[in-house]
């Protein structure tokens, strides 16, 4: 029954269309007058012609195309597809983004931009870029990493609510194309947790034969293993730094590297019963001094001076 309907509607169809000429013939004088009124195009993207002479163009045109491309009335995609391909070869760019501006293709160019968009927001290479915002200037909170991100990609909208706040929107470039938005913190985070940064050792391991008075929390690192995970950081990234910033080897061989270890309680005011040791390479030359170079290796709620810092 359904295939019976289907039929019916293509033979209906192509009864429609029988009425228009299939065959485009272009006689002398149709020729000469139409040399002196050629097709143009208006802003909006139709042809700068009466309605019914615009649209005779647009069927002649089509029929032709389809008979030279092999398409029929009720299929015209070989006929478009051919129309298409000769734009891309004989049209020049500002040709074609003048074609481009009509609205029909800016919606579609919208609509593409936009799924590439949202592909990018859940890529890796925006996890970096978060990161990034993350870690740009010291770690900063969460509070501070939603400020950040929302001052990137929103924007006034210029309107209020009834309380009045002012309205935020998404910053838009183009045509109506949205700008990518850095990973949310609690994903940022839980992508963060999950990546592979070495063992991390409970301090539990070293306050087993201590007094349960005496114990704390908190973690450390081996330190063998932080040393050679640290070493091959250096050695791939240094290629890509700035020719002032590479790694410095003191007139010794390459990959000789020097580090310094230290420890300090945490300056948090009246609160002095929390310490952490660090581990730095001096191989990095000008950013020796830098936090961005100093490696957590020890870290417990304790004074310097407790029984767990000796043990380790």
């Amino acid at each position: 029954m359904l295939i019976s309907e289907t039929q019916d509607s293509v033979a209906c169809k192509e009864k429609k269309l029988s009425n228009r000429a299939v065959v485009f013939e272009v006689k002398l004088n149709t020729a000469t007058t139409r040399t002196k009124n050629p097709t143009a195009i208006s802003k909006q993207g139709y042809i700068d012609l009466p309605r019914r002479s615009a649209y005779r163009r647009q069927i002649e045109t089509l029929d032709a195309s389809a008979a030279i491309n092999g398409g029929s009335i009720v299929n015209k995609i070989p006929a478009l597809n051919g129309m298409f391909s000769t734009i891309i070869k004989y049209a020049n760019v500002h040709d074609i983004a003048k074609y481009c501006s009509h609205r029909k293709f800016k919606n579609c160019f919208v609509s593409e931009a936009k799924k590439e968009v949202g592909i990018y927001e859940k890529s890796e290479d925006n996890f970096v870029q978060s990161l990034s915002l993350l870690y740009a200037a010291g770690v900063i909170g969460k509070i501070k990493y939603i400020q950040a991100k929302s001052t990137l990609v929103m924007k006034n909208s210029g309107k209020c609510t009834r309380k009045g706040y002012l309205l935020k929107e998404r910053i838009k470039i183009g045509c109506g194309i949205p700008i990518p938005k850095p990973f949310s913190y609690d994903i940022l985070i839980n992508h963060i947790e999950k990546l592979d940064i070495g063992e991390i050792i409970s301090l539990d391991t070293l306050c087993a034969g201590l007094p349960s008075e005496h114990h704390v929390d908190g973690v450390y690192r081996d330190l063998e293993n932080l040393l050679l995970s640290l070493c091959q950081i250096y050695f791939k990234t240094d290629p890509f730094r700035k020719e002032g910033e590479k790694l410095v080897w003191f007139d010794e061989n390459e990959g000789s590297f020097k580090v310094a270890i230290g420890g300090d309680g945490a300056p948090f005011g009246n609160w002095e019963e929390s310490m952490a040791w660090l581990v730095s390479f001096l191989n990095v030359g000008p950013r020796v001094a830098s936090p961005n170079d100093n490696f957590l290796l020890f870290g417990a709620n304790c004074k310097e001076d407790h029984k767990v810092v000796k043990l380790y």
